[in-house]
């Protein structure tokens, strides 16, 4: 279902979505129409502005989402408005992605042809491409303590995840603390080798002309910043030997 207030936006998103090979479209005007219909019919992903021209906000379905658990599959896509300060919080409540484009059949059909993208990257895991999303925006916004907290508490869910520690590192460096970012490079080229080449980008971006390698005989515990160690074996004497 596409909502928009502009009967020209609406034709345009529906067009470019018809290129991508979805067929059954619903435009509606308004935000509450677009409630009344699921009301009697199924639908699997909205796209909606931030608000319409009435007094409907995209908080509100996603809070009747949220409460139905019969509906929670329902996917909403984000067209970003003159005021998208309630983003974060519409990812919260879990939207799928947020997009912005000027009225150009260009950019809309390579915002969700990038939204289609992101979903094979990442073989369906919607969590994924949301964060991928919230993470862009966040950057955007230069809220750089939240982008941390932001992929800190991704990395519960997904822990020791290489493309979250990356941009954990990112954020790092946006946030002028290089020493954080410069330990979980380092981290990363000890676990994750197949990302070496994109590590190296990202500290050569940042730290032009400093090296990053990590010595064999470093000291593995001051690269992982461990301070300390639990020791879980029923053997004592192979408590001991460790």
């Amino acid at each position: 279902m596409v909502i928009a207030p502009s009967s020209t936006l609406r034709g345009l998103i529906s067009s470019c979505l018809k290129d991508l090979s979805f067929t059954n479209i619903t435009p509606v005007p308004d935000i509450k129409t677009c409630i009344e219909i699921m009301e009697t019919e199924p639908v699997a992903w909205i796209i909606s502005p931030t608000k319409d021209a009435e007094t409907g906000h995209v908080l509100h379905i996603l809070r009747i989402l949220d409460k139905n658990p019969a509906l929670r599959a329902t996917k909403v896509s984000i067209i970003r408005d003159g005021d998208d300060s309630t983003v974060p919080q519409a990812f919260e409540l879990g939207a799928l992605s947020c997009h912005k484009f000027e009225t150009s059949r260009e950019q809309c059909l390579a915002e969700f042809q990038s939204l289609v993208q992101r979903l094979d990257r990442f073989k369906g895991d919607t969590t994924l491409v949301a964060a991928s999303y919230l993470g862009a925006f966040l950057l955007e916004k230069e809220e750089h303590q939240e982008l941390k907290r932001f992929y800190n508490s991704m990395l519960q869910i997904y822990p020791n995840k290489p493309d979250i520690l990356l941009d954990l590192a990112k954020a790092h460096f946006e946030a002028q603390e290089p020493l954080d970012a410069r330990l979980l490079l380092q981290q990363l080229l000890l676990t994750a080798p197949e990302k070496k080449a994109q590590v190296l980008a990202l500290s050569r971006s940042y730290m032009p002309g400093q090296t990053l390698e990590v010595e064999a005989d470093s000291g593995i515990a001051k690269h992982f910043g461990f301070k300390t160690v639990l020791l879980l074996d029923s053997d004592q004497a192979s408590l001991r030997q460790l």
